[in-house]
């Protein structure tokens, strides 16, 4: 079977073995595989040094992505034996300023969406999630936390579509602790990629989900769809908890 992405410099085993053992951290070998969307005996042959061909780009991202320690993408690229400053990502219409700025509406937006709410919610721009663009806390309601994932079909890996990008998300948001009591919405301009996120429901997920279409030329949201998942929550609080009816 032929590589999907060619080596660009001698795969280092030996440190791609301490970094992945770093990025899975204090978890067993199972929940690492579980987290990163992989199989069990791939990732342990990874991670007992036994395996002399590297991960592809799409499977580093997986690592990545479920990663402790502070391990990015570009630390296991490098010890794959790729070069970080190739462009290991699809992005063909937008740039880096693009995508901060297209961040700073996403965000205005919604912000703006957020003061009709019922509930004051509250802002911590300090604490970065790394699976959310921006969460809003609630001290005074039935949920108390709302994370929002912007444009999730941007910035994609060669190969690595939208629906495998949810799967990921999923897998993160199953492990949380507060799954309970916390939302969490996906937010794009684009009808295509809206429709998609409504394709994957998560119905075994313990959280709420939405997909929110939003107008960046008006400033205003369109609408908003929750996606089926085993929730507890009633269809008011949800309805109180929404941004577009």
């Amino acid at each position: 079977m032929s590589r999907a992405v060619a080596l660009d410099h001698e795969f280092n085993k030996e440190k791609f073995q301490n970094l992945l053992n770093l990025a899975k951290g204090s978890r067993s070998q199972k929940d690492f595989a579980r987290d990163a969307n992989l199989s069990l005996a791939y990732v342990c042959k990874h991670l007992n040094g036994t395996l002399d061909v590297p991960p592809v780009p799409k499977t580093l991202f997986k690592i990545a992505h479920a990663a402790q320690n502070d391990i990015t993408y570009e630390d296991l690229l490098d010890a794959a034996g790729y070069d970080t400053d190739k462009a290991v990502y699809n992005t063909p219409s937008t740039s880096l300023d693009e995508k901060e700025n297209l961040d700073n509406k996403y965000a205005s937006i919604i912000l703006n969406a957020l003061r009709n709410l019922r509930y004051n919610p509250t802002i911590d721009t300090s604490n970065r999630s790394p699976i959310s663009n921006l969460t809003v806390y609630f001290s005074d309601g039935p949920i108390n936390k709302w994370s929002f994932i912007f444009h999730p079909e941007q910035f994609m890996i060669q190969n690595f579509n939208l629906q495998d990008r949810l799967l990921l998300y999923y897998g993160r948001l199953a492990t949380l602790h507060d799954q309970s009591v916390s939302k969490f919405s996906f937010v794009t301009d684009s009808k295509d990629t809206f429709n998609e996120i409504l394709k994957l429901e998560p119905y075994r997920l313990n959280v709420i989900i939405s997909a929110i279409l939003v107008d960046t030329k008006n400033f205003n949201i369109q609408k908003e769809v929750y996606l089926k998942s085993h929730n507890s929550f009633t269809e008011e609080t949800q309805n109180t908890f929404k941004l577009c009816h």
